[in-house]
């Protein structure tokens, strides 16, 4: 076992990066040209093959622009909430400490990043410590998950808002689920619905498609912007009973899932739809069928908290303990759930 400081922890990671054997990596933080100091893009383009990759890319804190060139050059690459670990591990071989892949963990000079911490390691090539370690990672990805174009968009996005901080600190954000759960002031997801529906089998008319279209393109219910991106609006649609009996207000949020009858784990999140509709607005199409206006959000942020997967997966099994597939009875609409976020995640 060898004690590793200051610049030896990267040309021990260089050395150990350059072997052929699986690389296995859990490192939350990466920085801006983490990959080329660290010796992983030689590697990667000569063969991406047997690498795995665990970071922390919801904190805030990793610099999007490895984790995207990662995902082009097909590497599998996943995040892990809270993972703070810095572990690299290749065949027996094992570097554990303090130091992130970034200027101020390894000490390599990055343009808009602190430089310099002070970082210690170990590396050994104990068999059976190296064999405990890969357990622990194998466990770890597993309970990870793939990093969505959403969710690096997002990223991307919240790494800009920090390096035009003055506080340079990492970023304390919590996800919905967590918030939620933390109890206290939630008024802000009052309008925050979870809606369960049976896929639609209904085949469209064409003229009633048209007619679809032409109110897309034409209500004054979308903002310019919207009203350009012509991808994320669309609308809810039911047969009309003569009068509204979905209550909906303008502005409000659905996590929208679908569940095919009798699949149990095929409950499916679709993605948070923004009603745009005045309430109780419904557009006519034909004599039976009527339609309610929404806007599609960022499927990762929901009122300003970070909704990554698992959040979301979380919120599948609350659906699941509320919904016993003997149980389930529709609406004339296909509607299965249609609950406060708030009250499904604490269970009332």
């Amino acid at each position: 076992m060898d004690f590793l400081h200051g610049e030896q922890i990267q040309e021990a990671i260089k050395d150990l990066v350059a072997e052929k054997e699986d690389l296995e990596i859990a490192v939350a933080y990466w920085g801006k040209g983490a990959l080329k100091q660290t010796g992983l893009l030689e590697r990667i383009q000569k063969n991406p093959d047997g690498i795995k990759i665990i970071c922390d890319l919801t904190s805030g804190a990793c610099n999007p622009a490895p984790i995207k060139r990662l995902r082009k050059e097909k590497v599998q690459i996943r995040t892990a909430e809270k993972m703070h670990a810095k572990v690299w591990i290749c065949g027996n071989e094992v570097i554990l400490g303090s130091a992130n892949a970034s200027a101020n963990g390894l000490g390599f000079d990055t343009v808009g990043e602190v430089q310099g911490n002070v970082e210690a390691a170990i590396r050994t090539g104990n068999r059976a410590f190296s064999k405990e370690t890969k357990d622990w990672f194998r466990d770890l990805w597993d309970k990870s998950y793939e990093i969505t174009q959403d969710e690096l968009d997002w990223a991307t996005n919240q790494w800009k808002k920090r390096q035009n901080s003055s506080d340079r600190k990492r970023l304390n954000r919590k996800s919905l689920h967590q918030k939620l759960l933390e109890g206290g002031k939630l008024k802000k997801f009052d309008n925050v619905r979870v809606l369960v529906w049976r896929p639609s089998n209904d085949k469209w008319k064409a003229q009633d498609t048209r007619t679809v279209q032409k109110i897309l393109d034409t209500t004054p219910y979308y903002n310019d912007d919207e009203r350009q991106n012509k991808d994320n609006r669309g609308f809810y649609d039911w047969w009309d009973s003569g009068k509204p009996t979905w209550k909906f207000e303008e502005g409000e949020i659905c996590l929208d899932f679908t569940a095919p009858p009798g699949k149990r784990k095929s409950i499916k999140f679709n993605g948070i739809y923004r009603i745009v509709s005045p309430s109780d607005h419904f557009h006519k199409i034909n004599d039976e069928l009527k339609i309610v206006l929404y806007y599609i959000e960022n499927p990762s942020e929901c009122s300003g908290y970070l909704f990554p997967r698992a959040d979301k997966m979380k919120i599948r099994e609350q659906i699941l303990k509320q919904l016993k597939i003997s149980e389930w009875e529709e609406d004339r609409y296909g509607t299965l759930l249609d609950k406060r976020l708030t009250k499904l995640v604490h269970g009332k």
